[in-house]
């Protein structure tokens, strides 16, 4: 007997019955199992959380999740991962689940998954589908991204620039708060000296550190200078703090 184009319907137990001249029966019996090849796939997906748009620096501490699908295989595919970092064979731990319908024709599934540690390194993926015996294999296409270089990113550099701007403005000002209100408690000052420490005191104080300074630059041409301006706060008060000298930053 002979079989052409079989199906799975085709699948079964065959049997040739033989009698022999003095009525002896012999009976041969032979299994067919129909096995069918995966259709579709290896077919290898990527997803990363959180999202990101480019796969050329993806940002570390991302999990990223490869899933590989084979479909039509009876029995379903086994599935195995080629993973490498910067060329570096590395293990993938995937997972494995697989799904037959009535027929026993089935599809397979596996993932793995893991989180990005390393700045500038390259990852390549890829997955193999192998059907049964006969074993034919297929492989997907390669999947690759790399993780962002490594040091600050530019948003995240010119948000600390302007923290520590904040920050030294900040400190200025409480700075020359607590001088002003300091100078104006320490002992033998003159009480008869009103202070209605006002704006307006505090910019006469400027333009008289501005002229001393500006004149002291005048007769020292030779040599640099740096001035500094700071906004202080101010509150009602009775006495007038004594005019300080400039503080005059020289850099030869």
């Amino acid at each position: 007997m002979r079989l052409d184009n079989i199906e799975i319907a085709d699948e079964g137990t065959y049997s040739c019955e033989a009698i022999e001249q003095d009525g002896t029966l012999t009976v041969l019996i032979s299994e067919l199992l129909v096995r069918v090849q995966p259709t579709t796939g290896p077919i290898v997906q990527v997803q990363f959380d959180p999202p990101t748009s480019s796969m050329s620096e993806v940002p570390l501490n991302t999990t990223v999740t490869f899933t590989c699908t084979s479909t039509g295989g009876r029995p379903p595919a086994t599935l195995g991962w080629s993973l490498t970092e910067s060329g570096t064979t590395v293990s993938a731990n995937p997972t494995y689940t697989s799904s037959n319908n009535s027929q026993g024709v089935g599809d397979a599934t596996s993932t793995f998954n893991f989180t990005t540690t390393k700045y500038g390194v390259t990852y390549r993926v890829q997955c193999t589908a192998s059907g049964p015996d006969p074993i034919q294999s297929s492989t997907s296409a390669i999947t690759s991204f790399t993780t962002e270089k490594g040091g600050l990113s530019t948003g995240t550099q010119a948000g600390i620039g302007v923290g520590v701007a904040i920050g030294c403005m900040a400190l200025a000002g409480v700075a020359a708060y607590f001088f002003v209100v300091k100078r104006k408690k320490r002992p033998g000052r003159d009480k008869d000296d009103a202070d209605t420490r006002d704006p307006s005191l505090l910019i006469d104080i400027m333009k008289t550190w501005h002229i001393r300074a500006k004149g002291w630059r005048h007769n020292h041409p030779e040599t640099k200078v740096t001035t500094t301006t700071t906004k202080f706060p101010w509150k009602p008060a009775t006495q007038r703090p004594h005019h300080p000298s400039p503080v005059v930053t020289t850099r030869s």
